[in-house]
């Protein structure tokens, strides 16, 4: 990713939405001291008015911040430790992670995210999944209704990759593997 994709993203599309969503919710200060989660989680207790505003502005915030949380200029190439033994255990190793990780992002039909999710109740079971749109990391549910904890997003939004890559996402999820930082995913795995 070059200085100026990570700027227009970063400056322009990232803080539009926490701005707008923000701005949304000026008029009602009870919402004020919520934080993006409760918002999130819980979106039909919102006014009508709002639901809409803070499931797309919130979402591609959050979304956004686990983003940039997951990458770092020349990082470790695979991850180490219980990660990659889970990795292991459920994709039977890090290549085929790699791959199915790949086949999700380069499905997905127009905009939305990739996301490996750990279970909680399943020792951290791991499994990917595929939001729509700005659909958050908070809306996504284990068997029991659960949520399952997001420790690793890929934006497949136009805006994350067209400067460089124009219709190639094949070429941007191949250069977005190199800049994963394994120790950080790892962390939030445990």
């Amino acid at each position: 990713m070059d200085a100026k994709t990570v700027d227009i993203h970063y400056n322009k599309h990232h803080l539009g939405y926490v701005k707008k969503l923000n701005d949304s919710i000026k008029e009602f200060p009870e919402l004020h001291n919520k934080t993006l989660e409760e918002l999130l989680t819980n979106v039909e207790k919102l006014p009508k008015e709002l639901q809409e505003i803070v499931l797309h502005q919130g979402g591609g915030h959050v979304n956004h911040s686990l983003f940039w949380s997951v990458l770092k200029p020349a990082p470790m190439s695979e991850p180490a430790g219980e990660l990659a033994v889970a990795i292991k255990n459920d994709f039977k190793s890090f290549e085929n992670f790699r791959i199915e990780f790949t086949q999700a992002v380069e499905a997905v039909f127009a905009s939305g995210w990739v996301a490996l999710f750990a279970d909680p109740n399943f020792n951290g079971k791991l499994s990917i999944k595929t939001l729509k749109n700005h659909e958050s990391i908070y809306s996504v549910r284990g068997p029991g209704n659960y949520p399952l904890k997001a420790i690793l997003i890929c934006d497949v939004w136009e805006h994350s990759y067209y400067l460089n890559y124009q219709n190639r996402r094949n070429d941007y999820v191949a250069a977005f593997w190199n800049l994963v930082n394994w120790q950080q995913v790892e962390s939030l795995f445990k």
